[in-house]
């Protein structure tokens, strides 16, 4: 009778063996489902080409594989036709203009698909990386696959998405941190949002880390100049009042529940943060919180940021609630957690 709970735990060792063998991971599931979310729900692949810049991107992108060339001058432009451009997204451009040249729109909805579908699987791995529970994870993905739909578009954007996540995982971990570079020179070309990484590294006290990869987005085809570029269109009044994305979002849209629920997970989240006294993650919640009321093209990157860092912050608070205790247990030793 003494050897009866080893063999219990050895038989339920067996199970949870062969169900992590024979069914898709977590992760997994996540990425399948946010990629038939994007291409075949929602709005299909048709909504991803509902923004007109789509169109510019893949000529342009079409146009210096073409060439061999980066434009100089803006040839899109009826008004400002033949004025110096700084064709500050390039690489993206080329990327979407190499997806149109081997499969036409389909293979540019398919890259976006992958891009958005890899952010929510890097978004649920981190979550559980930093000890999210799978419950509060799955019920999160739900919230970041809602809230990130107002933009899923065929855009450079959805690239950036990705690299926010490389530099927030490696500045949780703490590991990689001299490889950020890298990713910051290649993000610097993609998509113009890219001082965001060398941001987190800062506000996570990495200075070194922070300075080279700040310094690595200089190597660009524009130099400095992209970065007065970006400076000068974020401070263009007109711009800012008059673009959709850049204003604040309407609580009176459709889906507006996703990001009620957004505002408030990671509002709980930062309060559990500062509670913990990770001051680092709780001041880079601040700042994305107020960007996001600010402008609504912030939203989704508020999603893809915060809501792994409030899922692990509401864990771990969970953990000390009798209440939670046997639930968070039952989902710690679920098979299907991809570690």
């Amino acid at each position: 009778m003494s050897s009866y709970p080893q063999v219990i735990r050895a038989v339920n060792l067996e199970v949870d063996s062969l169900a992590s063998a024979l069914l898709p991971g977590f992760c997994t599931v996540v990425f399948a489902v946010a990629l038939l979310n994007v291409l075949f729900f929602s709005q299909g692949a048709q909504g991803l080409f509902r923004d007109s810049d789509t169109g510019w991107h893949v000529l342009n992108g079409e146009t210096i594989l073409a060439t061999g060339m980066l434009p100089r001058v803006d040839t899109f432009s009826y008004t400002h036709g033949g004025q110096p451009w700084l064709a500050w997204e390039w690489m993206s451009d080329v990327v979407l203009g190499a997806a149109h040249r081997i499969a036409g729109l389909s293979g540019v909805a398919l890259l976006a698909g992958l891009a958005i579908a890899l952010t929510a699987w890097g978004a649920a791995r981190l979550s559980l990386s930093l000890g999210g529970n799978l419950f509060f994870t799955a019920a999160a993905m739900v919230v970041l696959l809602q809230t990130t739909s107002i933009h899923w578009l065929a855009r450079p954007h959805v690239f950036s998405w990705l690299f926010a996540l490389v530099f927030l995982a490696c500045a949780e971990h703490k590991r990689f941190l001299y490889a950020l570079p890298v990713v910051a020179c290649l993000w610097a070309n993609m998509h113009g949002s890219f001082l965001l990484g060398p941001a987190i590294l800062f506000i996570y006290g990495f200075f070194g880390p922070s300075l080279l990869a700040l310094l690595a987005t200089f190597i660009n085809p524009y130099g400095w100049h992209l970065h007065d570029h970006i400076f000068t269109y974020l401070q263009n009044d007109y711009l800012m009042d008059h673009i959709a994305e850049f204003r604040s979002f309407s609580f009176h849209s459709a889906g507006a529940w996703s990001v009620e629920l957004l505002l408030l997970i990671a509002v709980l989240g930062t309060l559990a943060l500062l509670k913990q006294r990770r001051f680092g993650p709780a001041l880079l919640a601040v700042c994305l919180l107020h960007v996001s009321m600010y402008s609504a093209r912030h939203l989704p990157t508020t999603a893809v940021i915060l809501l792994p860092l409030s899922v692990a912050a509401l864990t771990r608070e969970a953990r000390s609630w009798p209440s939670l205790r046997q639930m968070l247990e039952s989902s710690d030793r679920a098979g299907i957690i991809e570690q």
